[in-house]
């Protein structure tokens, strides 16, 4: 994810898209032009969506230059790392979606596959 410029004070950063399990760097362009690294910050993942804060009493970076896409963010989206990770609803949701390929849609299919994937739907599309 990239970013021209930090959010105002007191405003989080919405990772949209989802379930965020962590953020492998998160760089920026200080004001002299070289990328520093940025570890101040808190990541909750219990929101939807996940967002980046900055520490308890701390704040965004003042330092950056306003460079369009100078905020680099690198995250780990997804459930995990095996299938048992997937929610079951989204499994059989994937089951549902290849038998409509292969078998041709139908509106009872495509209403069950809709119902099994709205709850779960996170970040863009």
């Amino acid at each position: 994810m990239t970013l021209d410029c930090f959010p105002e004070v007191g405003e989080p950063i919405k990772l949209l898209n989802g379930p965020v399990q962590s953020v492998s760097s998160f760089t920026y362009n200080n004001a002299s032009g070289s990328k520093t690294a940025w570890a101040d910050y808190q990541l909750k993942t219990n929101d939807i969506p996940a967002l980046i804060v900055p520490d308890f009493n701390g704040s965004w970076p003042t330092d950056y230059s306003y460079d369009k896409r100078g905020i680099i963010i690198t995250y780990v989206a997804g459930y995990g790392d095996t299938h048992v990770d997937v929610p079951f609803e989204l499994r059989q949701a994937v089951i549902i979606r290849a038998e409509m390929i292969y078998d041709g849609e139908s509106r009872m299919l495509n209403s069950a596959y809709e119902r099994l994937t709205a709850s779960l739907r996170v970040g863009l599309y």
